[in-house]
């Protein structure tokens, strides 16, 4: 009896060609889905079969358990990186799936009846095309809430495209080592790291920033934290890179001394609010000084 190649999927490891056909269909490129495949054989091969992970111990687990591995066990930094960003797009695109004999259809529920970026042009970088890119992204995300209870996961793509339209940022070229975007004014260059959260809106700071990789990589980071229901923007807060290295150092917190990560409060102590839902803009938000950081007694 011959099973269809999703049946196979199932059988034989991640299912690679539900995920290929689902990407395909939300927009992606061939080309892109056979690179996202190459590093989830890797991150498959790493946690033994990430599928079984996923079903025993669920999603969040799953892609805990690959945040938590060191980038020797990826091969390099690189690597690493994007094994993370694979799971993150698998499991954001078949997250509603609940058995292999229910794939196909509610493979229907998460994606657009329009391919997402149809109307997008490939490599595309002036804000009205990101402007609706932007709002593609966060439609879709709004419906996978809608279905799921739960974030869609691109919170930092969609938080790179928000703060590039909402500040005028020019998003770096793909796999651009330290930074995400460029900040120009006057002849002015500033790097900037661009870190996305989605949070509750009754409860905002609550939970923790994604890692920050330090080291004269970047200027300034960006905290963007995202509505989890509809990835709404809600605020952006700015920080630089002495600052965070010196936060991200100060001894007492595992968290923030091995896996460079720090509460949403604690980036806060360090930064400037520079945009918020309720006013917009602020002032010369970016050449307001930063207030000095006192480190004493600092909360994990």
């Amino acid at each position: 009896m011959r099973r269809s190649s999703c049946w196979l999927d199932w059988w034989m490891g991640f299912r690679r060609n539900i995920f290929v056909e689902t990407y395909i269909r939300a927009g992606g490129t061939p080309d892109s889905a056979r690179s996202y495949v190459s590093y989830l054989r890797r991150a498959d091969a790493l946690v033994g079969d990430i599928d079984k992970v996923w079903r025993k111990d669920g999603r969040d687990a799953l892609v805990g358990h690959l945040e938590r591995l060191p980038a020797g066990a990826f091969g390099s930094e690189r690597n690493r990186r994007d094994s993370l960003s694979a799971i993150r797009r698998y499991v954001a695109l078949l997250g509603v799936f609940q058995s292999p004999d229910k794939a196909s259809e509610d493979m229907h529920q998460i994606v657009v009846a329009e391919p997402i970026l149809a109307s997008v042009d490939v490599g595309a970088t002036d804000p009205e095309q990101i402007g609706l890119l932007l709002k593609e992204a966060q439609n879709l995300a709004a419906r996978y809430y809608a279905v799921t209870g739960k974030p869609l996961g691109m919170t930092g793509e969609i938080a790179e495209l928000a703060a590039a339209e909402t500040l005028g940022l020019e998003l770096a070229p793909p796999r651009t080592a330290g930074y995400d975007a460029l900040y120009r004014d006057d002849g002015v260059v500033r790097r900037v790291q661009i870190k996305g959260r989605a949070v509750d809106p009754a409860d905002p700071y609550r939970g923790r920033c994604p890692s920050i990789k330090c080291g004269d990589l970047f200027d300034d980071v960006l905290l963007v934290l995202l509505d989890r229901s509809n990835m709404q923007l809600l605020e952006i807060w700015r920080s630089d890179e002495p600052r965070t290295a010196e936060r991200l150092a100060f001894p007492g917190s595992k968290s923030r001394n091995e896996r460079s990560s720090m509460g949403i409060s604690q980036f806060k102590s360090i930064a400037i609010r520079i945009w918020d839902k309720a006013t917009g803009p602020l002032q010369d938000a970016w050449i307001t000084p930063i207030p000095p950081t006192r480190l004493g007694r600092p909360r994990p």
